[in-house]
């Protein structure tokens, strides 16, 4: 770092990290306690939000979306930089639901570049690919888990959708 070490080629500076733009112009220890706590929000509302998505009622939805947020990772982990990038997990699976149940397409498949652009640009590269492996196969589960999906026509173009939304 003395010797003029980029900012941009540190991965811990998470300099590119859209979550940590407040905090970057205002470091302070009010913004990092709203910063953190934002971050256990944010998991919670998007593990809500795709649990509903695979047909849980409320309060299950409610229930296990506490637990995943207040979870004993995210809470022992609160203030490492790879938990920036891990609570997109259940927003990408979201995505993934979403663009299987063909619920708008293209807003689905947007949101999930969207997503996508969070993960990479994140700064935890291992988790951010860790993040995909799981949404891959899950995607690709979810598809062939629906008897009407299993001809070869119907998996090209959910590949292809995957494929062009992820470039």
């Amino acid at each position: 770092m003395g010797v003029g070490q980029p900012l941009a080629g540190n991965m811990d500076s998470n300099a590119f990290n859209p979550l940590r733009f407040l905090l970057h112009l205002n470091p302070s220890p009010y913004m990092w306690d709203l910063f953190l706590l934002s971050r256990l929000f944010l998991a919670g509302f998007f593990a809500y939000l795709f649990l509903r998505a695979i047909s849980l009622s409320h309060l299950s939805s409610l229930f296990s979306a506490l637990l995943f947020m207040l979870s004993g990772y995210f809470i022992f982990c609160i203030d490492m930089h790879h938990l920036d990038v891990e609570v997109f997990l259940p927003f990408i699976l979201l995505c993934y639901e979403k663009i299987i149940q063909k619920a708008s397409l293209l807003k689905w498949g947007l949101l999930c570049s969207l997503g996508i652009i969070f993960l990479l640009s994140g700064g935890q590269p291992q988790s951010a690919f860790l993040i995909l492996g799981i949404g891959f196969a899950y995607y690709f589960f979810r598809l062939l888990s629906f008897p009407e999906n299993r001809r070869a026509k119907v998996i090209g173009k959910f590949a292809g959708i995957y494929i062009f939304f992820h470039l």
